[in-house]
C-alpha cells in the first residue's frame, strides 16, 4: 500500500516552493496541485502507487486523453516530491508516472539513432539532463512512427511527421520545445545517418511561446543593492550574504545553497564550485563587496559547525539551509527594499541571474565571456537573455520617418 505519511506531513513545503522558488507558477496552478494532493490524502481507497492511483483519477472522471494530462501532470510533481524528495524545476521531471514501464521497444534501425547520438552528442556543451530530455523526445517520436506501422527512417513521410505534433482534428500536441528536442538528435546523428537530415528538414516550423515574465528594473536593482549595504535595515548577515551573491554573481540558488568554505578561496578573491545543475567546474571572482558579506556572516553570525557549507540554519547549528531559504531571503530583501509588493509580482532568485547577463548583453561584453560568467554549458543557454536586450534590440529597429504616413484627404475630417 503507498504510505502517504511523508505527503502528509511535508507537502506544505512543495506549495511553499512553488510560491517563492525559481519558477514562477500562476496561483490557479499551485491550486489545482493542491487540490490534487488533498484529493489523494483523502480518497478512501488504497492504492500501491501514484500510478494506480492516475488510473484510478481516469476511471473515476472518464475524462478523454486530452483533458488527462493536467492531473497526470500534478500527480507526477507530487510523487516526485513525495517518493523521490524533488522539487519542481520548470522542466520535464526526472521520474515520470509509467516511464520505461510501458514503452514498446524501438526497432534496430530507429534504436540505431539513440545509440549513434549517445555516442555523438557533446557532454561538454550539455548536461546529461538535457541529452535524457532529447533522448526521450526522439525515442517517443520513433514509437510513434512504430504504431503507423513504419520501422525504416526512409519510410517516414511528411505526413507522419506531422501526425506526431497535430491530432486527426488538426489541433497541435506537441510544441516548439518537443520539435527542438528531436531536430537536435537528428541534426546529431545526420552525418552518421544521412536521413534524419531530410527528417529533421521536414519538421514543423513552430513558434516559441514564452511568458511574459517581470525582469527587474534598474531602480529595482538599485534599490536592493541600497537595502543590502545599509546595516540600519533589519537583515540578517545571512540574508545582505546571499543577497549579495545573487546579485554580483548570477549563481543559482542550489549552488549558493551548497556553498561550502573550502570553495572560498581568500588569498586569490575567487569562488570555485561544482554546479549542481550540469555537474561542471566554475570560478568567478570575489569582489570586494561580496568578499565582506560572506566574512561578516561567517564571523558574527554563521553558527560554530564542522559542517563544511558556508549557510546554516540560525537555531540548528549543524543544519544546511536548502533552496527554499535563498527564496525566502529575497521576500526579506525585497520586503524591506518596497518592490514588488503586489500579489503576483515575480519574486524568484532567477531574476537576479537573468539581470546579470542582459545588463552584461547590454554593454556589448561577448557572449561566451558571459557564458562563461554564468556557467552555462551551452552556448544556446544565453539565447533566453537576448530577448530582453533592449539596448541592441532597439538599434535593430527600423526608423519610422522611412515609412511617412498619408492621410486622405477626403477621410482626414477637413
Amino acid at each position: 500500500m503507498l504510505d502517504l505519511t511523508n505527503l502528509k506531513e511535508s507537502y506544505q513545503r512543495l506549495i511553499n516552493y512553488m510560491k517563492e522558488g525559481d519558477y514562477p507558477y500562476s496561483s490557479s496552478y499551485i491550486q489545482s496541485v493542491e487540490a490534487e494532493i488533498k484529493k489523494i490524502l483523502n480518497t478512501d481507497v488504497q492504492f500501491d502507487s501514484y500510478e494506480d492511483y492516475y488510473l484510478y483519477r481516469v476511471r473515476k472522471t472518464n475524462s478523454t486523453k486530452q483533458y488527462r494530462f493536467p492531473f497526470k501532470s500534478h500527480i507526477t510533481m507530487i510523487m516526485n516530491f513525495d517518493i523521490h524528495n524533488e522539487y519542481p524545476s520548470g522542466q520535464i521531471c526526472k521520474h515520470q508516472l509509467f516511464e520505461d514501464s510501458q514503452q514498446t521497444p524501438l526497432c534496430e534501425n530507429f534504436q540505431k539513432v539513440i545509440n549513434v547520438y549517445q555516442a555523438l552528442v557533446n557532454r561538454n556543451e550539455k548536461n546529461e539532463k538535457t541529452c535524457q530530455d532529447e533522448i526521450r523526445e526522439a525515442e517517443h517520436f520513433f514509437t510513434k512512427m512504430q504504431e503507423f506501422d513504419i520501422f525504416d527512417i526512409s519510410s517516414i513521410g511528411e505526413r507522419d511527421i506531422i501526425s506526431y505534433f497535430m491530432n486527426e482534428n488538426k489541433e497541435m500536441i506537441r510544441g516548439y520545445s518537443c520539435r527542438w528536442r528531436l531536430k537536435r538528435v537528428l541534426e546529431t546523428v545526420a552525418n552518421e545517418i544521412t536521413e534524419c537530415n531530410r527528417i529533421a528538414f521536414l519538421l514543423p516550423t513552430l513558434k516559441e511561446h514564452r511568458k511574459n515574465i517581470q525582469y527587474l528594473s534598474d531602480v529595482e536593482l538599485n534599490k536592493i543593492k541600497e537595502v543590502i549595504l545599509d546595516m540600519s535595515v533589519d537583515l540578517s548577515f545571512r540574508t545582505r550574504a546571499i543577497g549579495t551573491l545573487l546579485v554580483y554573481t548570477g549563481l543559482r540558488s542550489v549552488d549558493i545553497a551548497n556553498l561550502k568554505l573550502g570553495d572560498i578561496d581568500w588569498e586569490n578573491d575567487t569562488i570555485k564550485i561544482i554546479q549542481s545543475k550540469t555537474s561542471n567546474p566554475l570560478e568567478l571572482p570575489m569582489e570586494a563587496m561580496i568578499g565582506n558579506a560572506l566574512y561578516s556572516y561567517i564571523i558574527n553570525e554563521r553558527p560554530k559547525s564542522e559542517q563544511p557549507f558556508v549557510f546554516l540554519k540560525n537555531k540548528q547549528k549543524d543544519s544546511v539551509i536548502g533552496k527554499s531559504a535563498v527564496s525566502i531571503a529575497v521576500n526579506k530583501i525585497m520586503d524591506a527594499a518596497n518592490i514588488r509588493m503586489n500579489h503576483n509580482d515575480r519574486r524568484g532568485t532567477h531574476i537576479f541571474r537573468h539581470k546579470l547577463a542582459s545588463s552584461m548583453l547590454e554593454e556589448s561584453i561577448p557572449a561566451p565571456v558571459i557564458s562563461a560568467i554564468l556557467g552555462h554549458s551551452s552556448p544556446h543557454s544565453l539565447d533566453t537573455y537576448v530577448n530582453t536586450d533592449f539596448v541592441h534590440l532597439k538599434e535593430c529597429a527600423l526608423n519610422v520617418e522611412m515609412f511617412p504616413i498619408y492621410v486622405d484627404k477626403e477621410d482626414d475630417g477637413s
